[in-house]
């Protein structure tokens, strides 16, 4: 029973780990698209 839970707060563990640098890529890959040269500018 003890390694069952262990396994299932790995699981849960593991997957939130993922979503959050899921996140963090896609937020970096958003911004480096979005501004190419590096620079934040508000305007397109």
């Amino acid at each position: 029973m003890n390694t069952a839970l262990w396994r299932s707060g790995d699981v849960i563990f593991g997957s939130l780990l993922a979503m959050l640098f899921t996140g963090i890529w896609a937020a970096a890959g958003v911004s480096a698209l979005a501004y190419p040269d590096g620079k934040l500018r508000h305007c397109p």
